[in-house]
């Protein structure tokens, strides 16, 4: 059998790493390598059960660590040759605050990080769960892998639909550590209407409406610091001028309003002169030009539900209607409010005529959710 040191040699040889293992001083190999300064692996929280316990070890353990490695250091683990001696002597690796045996690695067979991430994600059910996933995404971003948009959205949809919607905010405060950046429409659009969500999914609860407004209100914050948009100027097609985020906080501020029966609407009509601003910029284009091209996706068959936010559209009309209610004659620019209004009730008749049943079903009880709140 190889010993440690000749499989050292053999993997790296002329390397500082070889007298430090040869010499017994693990803790002297854990920290050989200034590449491994500033560099952390996640440090998870007791799963809900034992096979997610498993994932997250996997994803520590196979995934990540590999990825802080150094060159000579993975020359160790991966090759064959030094599998025997690393069984027979396990050499631990401290990165962060985590400290791992380090083991032999076939390359052929690595898990896959995106099967591991959607597993964990998916068997994710308890708040310390999904402070995991948080730690997960930290973990990615530490590790220098970036973790695409639609993954990204996947996540904000589970963790809204777990009630987890301070963690969705904690992931964009957090931009720096875990990539969530407000600069994608579809993360942006699903993180706004996951906070409408919050509200809605709660029966429309004075309480739990006004929480998710305040979350609400802070990512608009957000979406001016360096790590998401910036605070350059305003221009065309920006997502801090989108209508599908500018009515969330609207329909929200307009549900207090309706709920609370407060006759002081100034709040109100802030909010929906900015929503029908944002209608009317770029010469109408949403009016003229975005709901037209939403009726040719639906007409030509494609995946409508993935390629459109629906159901951004439906928290834009609610806000609209909830928002005239409320102001009545004080409703500004009336007139855009209701055109955009009826011509997105076109637009989802359409949708119920033309999705199959499984998508016809997820499609009415999003409606009926979000008109809930005219029985408040």
């Amino acid at each position: 059998m190889h010993s440690i040191l000749h499989a050292c040699r053999a993997a790296v040889p002329a390397s500082k790493l070889i007298p430090r293992i040869a010499n017994g001083s693990s803790r002297a190999f854990s920290r050989s390598s200034a590449s491994l300064r500033g560099k952390s692996l996640p440090e998870f929280l007791e799963a809900s059960t034992p096979a997610l316990s498993a994932e997250l070890a996997i994803l520590n353990s196979q995934i990540l660590l590999p990825l802080h490695l150094t060159h000579e250091q993975q020359q160790l683990v991966y090759k064959e040759k030094n599998r025997a001696a690393l069984e027979t002597d396990p050499v631990p690796i401290t990165i962060g605050n985590v400290t791992l045996p380090l083991k032999h690695i076939d390359q052929n067979r690595m898990p896959n990080r995106w099967r591991t991430l959607k597993a964990i994600v998916d068997q994710s059910s308890t708040p310390e769960d999904w402070e995991n996933v948080l730690r997960m995404m930290e973990g990615f971003r530490n590790a220098g892998v970036h973790v695409k948009g639609n993954r990204i959205e996947k996540i904000i949809r589970q963790m809204s639909e777990a009630g987890m919607h301070h963690l969705i905010l904690k992931a964009a405060q957090r931009a720096d550590k875990t990539d969530f950046k407000l600069d994608n429409p579809g993360i942006v659009y699903r993180a706004f209407g996951s906070m409408y969500d919050k509200a809605a999914d709660s029966g429309w609860d004075l309480e739990e409406t006004r929480k998710a407004l305040s979350m609400s209100e802070q990512l608009l914050e957000l979406m001016e610091d360096k790590e998401h948009l910036g605070k350059k100027e305003v221009g065309p097609h920006d997502l801090r001028a989108s209508p599908l985020v500018i009515a969330v906080p609207t329909g929200l501020t307009a549900a207090i309003a309706k709920m609370f029966k407060d006759e002081d609407h100034f709040k109100v009509a802030k909010y929906a002169s900015r929503l029908v601003d944002t209608l009317e910029q770029n010469n109408g284009e949403f009016l003229e030009i975005t709901i037209p091209q939403m009726n040719n996706e639906l007409k030509e068959k494609r995946n409508f539900f993935q390629n459109t936010p629906i159901f951004s559209l439906m928290i834009l009309q609610r806000a609209l209607k909830t928002s005239s209610k409320i102001l009545g004659a004080d409703m500004p620019k009336a007139n855009v409010a209701k055109t955009v209004s009826d011509k997105l009730s076109e637009l989802f008749k359409e949708i119920e005529e033309n999705i199959d049943d499984s998508r016809q079903v997820l499609f009415r009880k999003h409606l009926e959710k979000y008109q809930k709140l005219e029985e408040v």
